[in-house]
């Protein structure tokens, strides 16, 4: 019988190490590590809790793919496929005794669907095959800020390590103040690293004191970083998130607030803490 809390905390190590790790892994792999990450901080894959795709984000659906594939699995199980795949590519030793833990397929017999292309970009990068005819097209005739900026979002999301020293390095090489810059639809760097889920940036931000200022402010349907927060649900992130002290009565252009989002996440443990009136 697994120790329950161990396995949690085992996880969780293995999920921050491979956040701020340098550790070069294909798309193949990153793919099912965010798969598994998924089902056991979320929960399995449903038409309601899928990811929506940000405007820039066009392989959204190789994400939530994964996810939906190793949805096989229960938490319990997908933790323990994602302790033992990381072990298994890093070498690293395991501190629990998985000898009687077997599930009908392990993660490395499972095939996803991983697009062509990709091999010297981030898996979540906004220039996957089908898509990246429709980007350039865009950033031929896009100001060039914008296209300055598209860079560093294909960064953010391709789940690239981002400190502060990556964020300070961007701003001084292109002259940039990202505290005040707002892309094409009016989204801040913190929206983009909230949509990402990229856990390192939105820490960054929170350490440069951008995050604060940034927290409350809407892009143009209306959605603050929590709104999106709510509806990708990663819990290390929201919980970066709600420290910063932000206005939860926040409505969004169809009148919802962040809390409206996380009460429709049905299929999503949301703890209650978070769906409490204040």
């Amino acid at each position: 019988m697994i120790d329950k809390e161990k396995l949690k905390k085992e996880f969780e190590e293995k999920a921050e190490k491979l956040r701020n790790t340098k550790i070069k892994i294909d798309n193949n792999q990153k793919l099912k590590f965010y798969g598994l990450y998924k089902v056991a901080t979320v929960g399995k894959y449903s038409e309601k809790n899928k990811l929506k795709a940000g405007f820039f984000d066009f392989s959204t659906k190789y994400k939530n793919e994964a996810w939906e594939k190793c949805s096989i699995y229960s938490q319990e199980e997908a933790m323990i496929e994602y302790i033992k795949y990381y072990s298994e590519i890093t070498g690293e030793k395991v501190n629990i005794d998985f000898s009687k833990s077997n599930p009908t397929k392990s993660i490395s017999e499972i095939t996803l669907d991983v697009p062509e292309g990709l091999e010297s970009q981030g898996i979540y990068s906004s220039t996957a095959k089908e898509s990246k005819q429709n980007l350039e097209d865009f950033l031929k005739t896009a100001p060039e800020n914008i296209k300055k900026f598209q860079a560093l979002k294909d960064k953010i999301y391709s789940g690239d390590l981002i400190t502060e020293e990556v964020l300070r390095e961007f701003e001084v090489q292109n002259k940039m103040n990202l505290l005040e810059f707002r892309d094409n639809i009016n989204q801040s760097v913190l929206h983009i690293a909230v949509d990402a889920i990229n856990f390192s940036c939105v820490d960054a931000l929170i350490k440069l004191g951008y995050a604060q200022d940034l927290i409350n402010e809407s892009d143009n349907v209306g959605m603050t970083p929590l709104h999106i927060a709510a509806i990708n649900f990663d819990l290390h992130i929201y919980d970066l998130l709600i420290n910063l002290n932000p206005n939860w009565k926040i409505k969004d252009n169809e009148g919802k607030t962040c809390k409206d989002y996380l009460k429709e996440n049905e299929d999503v443990e949301i703890p209650k803490k978070y769906l409490r009136d204040e």
